[in-house]
């Protein structure tokens, strides 16, 4: 259950960006994003949405836990089994989840370590969406997008944005952004 918090709940931008989160995701069904159930509203006409559950840890645990086993020398093995080999697979998983969401129209703008779930058993999730926009033109557009933002307004985690995306050219953005993010991880 994601719910939008209740001081960002009565600011009307907050509430199109959550609400727009929910829809754009909902559209996205691939193994490696999360699904969306349903969007509601609750009894104060505040929305929120359900979607699956997801446990594990973030890519940015793990990297820094492999980070903190390893060597100037040589690449350590973490505690709980996790190899810089290992972890490139999961780029690859990122990569094809992104490759998915992107061949929908749809550009996450945050992709970071700490919006990578990766469960027990490898499995990875793209979360957090909240940032999304779909460029599709029948979808919501990207005029509609950036109206709600601000047009100049810079949005993401600078330490792993493109430079278009850092200098607030948010027209420019696209599935390059992304892989220019995927390398800012890697």
């Amino acid at each position: 259950l994601k719910i939008l918090l209740a001081q960002k709940g009565t600011e009307k931008r907050e509430i199109h960006r959550f609400v727009r989160e929910a829809q754009i995701c909902a559209q996205l069904q691939h193994p490696g994003i999360v699904a969306i159930h349903e969007i509601i509203l609750d009894d104060s006409f505040r929305p929120y949405f359900t979607m699956r559950e997801v446990h594990g840890s973030t890519l940015h645990l793990i990297f820094k836990n492999l980070h903190f086993c390893s060597t100037e020398k040589q690449w350590g093995v973490t505690d709980d089994g996790w190899t810089f080999k290992k972890t490139l697979h999961i780029m690859i998983k990122i990569c094809e989840a992104l490759s998915y969401a992107h061949s929908k129209g749809v550009i996450h703008r945050d992709i970071k370590p700490g919006n990578i779930m990766v469960g027990d058993f490898g499995e990875v999730s793209v979360v957090d969406w909240g940032l999304a926009i779909s460029t599709k033109a029948n979808d919501i557009t990207v005029a509609q997008h950036l109206k709600e933002d601000v047009l100049d307004e810079i949005v993401g985690t600078p330490k792993f944005m493109a430079p278009e995306q850092a200098d607030g050219r948010n027209y420019e953005i696209d599935a390059r952004s992304e892989v220019y993010s995927i390398g800012s991880m890697l």
